[in-house]
């Protein structure tokens, strides 16, 4: 239980940074428009449940925004667009909407 305690107070401490962060780099205009972007690969799960889970992950896991991140340094709607990926991803994580497979009788990925 203190795990859980502990996972969610870091993402929670995460998304506020993010939160501080981001009026230097994007409007919030944007941010209601692009925040559920990441859920689009959801749409994969009408092929097949594996494709699914694949697409999913690959959209929730913080890999690719921060390789994304480290080559687009001057790139100021670039940066805003991920720093809004980042809030999706651990506002989801918050939430327990964790990677796939999810288990129920595990707490944390």
């Amino acid at each position: 239980m203190r795990k859980i305690i502990y996972y969610r107070l870091e993402n929670i401490t995460f998304i506020l940074l993010l939160l501080m962060i981001y009026p230097s780099y994007g409007s919030w205009f944007n941010l209601l428009i692009f925040y559920l972007l990441p859920d689009i690969s959801g749409l994969g799960f009408i092929f097949s449940e594996r494709i699914g889970e694949l697409s999913y992950n690959l959209t929730h896991t913080l890999v690719f925004p921060t390789i994304i991140l480290i080559f687009s340094i001057n790139n100021h709607y670039l940066i805003s667009l991920i720093i809004i990926w980042y809030l999706h991803i651990y506002i989801d994580r918050i939430l327990g909407w964790n990677l796939f497979p999810r288990n129920k009788n595990r707490q944390l990925n």
